[in-house]
Order: C-alpha cells, then sequence, then structure tokens
C-alpha cells in the first residue's frame, strides 16, 4: 500500500492520504506552468464529476507559486477536486517526479495500482476504474498498471 502522510489543500482542509481509503484517488502531478497539464484539467474536472462516489481526483501542486495564485488559478479553470502543495512526505510517498503531468491511479485499499505519464485519457481511467470495480468482487489487481 502507498504510505501514509499528511496534507492540506489550499483551502486549508484535510487532505491527508489516509482520507482516502474506499475510493479511488487519482492523484495527478502538475505545475501551472505546464502546457500539457492546463491541457488536462478540464478532463480532471469531468472524471471528478462523472465518478463523485468512486473518484477523488487530488491535485499536486509541483510548483513554486502563491496558494493565493494557485486560489485564483484554480477558480479560473473551474477546477471542482483539491489541490496540494507538494510536499516531502508526497514525494518520498511517490517518488520523484520527473515529467509533469504524472497520474497515479490509487485503489480503495490505497495501492497504486496505475501510472500514467503525460496527459491523462479519461476512457482509459474510466474504464480501469469499472474493471476494478467488477474484479473487487472476488479478486484484486496487485500488479501495478500503465494506462495506454
Amino acid at each position: 500500500p502507498l504510505r501514509q502522510f499528511p496534507a492540506t489543500d489550499i483551502d486549508g482542509r484535510d487532505t491527508s492520504s489516509a482520507l482516502w481509503r474506499g475510493r479511488f484517488t487519482l492523484v495527478n502531478m502538475w505545475a501551472t506552468w505546464c502546457a500539457p497539464c492546463r491541457i488536462e484539467i478540464p478532463d480532471l474536472v469531468a472524471l471528478q464529476t462523472a465518478y463523485p462516489d468512486r473518484l477523488r481526483v487530488i491535485g499536486i501542486l509541483q510548483d513554486q507559486v502563491s496558494v493565493e495564485f494557485t486560489r485564483r488559478f484554480a477558480k479560473a479553470l473551474q477546477m471542482n477536486y483539491p489541490i496540494v502543495l507538494s510536499t516531502w512526505d508526497i514525494e518520498s510517498a511517490f517518488g520523484e517526479t520527473l515529467v509533469l503531468p504524472t497520474s497515479y491511479l490509487v485503489d480503495p485499499d490505497g495501492r497504486i495500482i496505475a501510472t500514467h505519464i503525460g496527459p491523462i485519457d479519461v476512457d482509459a481511467i474510466g474504464r480501469l476504474i469499472d474493471s476494478s470495480t467488477k474484479a473487487s468482487a472476488g479478486t484484486s489487481l496487485t500488479e501495478p498498471l500503465l494506462l495506454p
């Protein structure tokens, strides 16, 4: 399982990994200066909207900008999911992120089941959530998968 770490979003709410149990969590490493990151934000918003009871999206900001700038940025792009400023604890849990965006799909038991470098494919993540939900009835995914 993913090592637990404390986290607070830019609005001061607890978003620690201990709270992620029970639903899929898509952890998206991104930066405001990253063009592919900005392009995929509407897809992340759509995923959060499409799977409100089975998925939470968490944006981990890999940027050196102020919280106020980040709030304005998130509001302008209508980001409907928590944004957390990266910390040493988060970096050590996921490892060093060399390419942005990079996303990790964490299953309801806290295991990373998929990693994707570059903009996400909404349909692929939806299929993975749907198939993992069905698989969890009798089997589980134990090997990390790389999303197409």
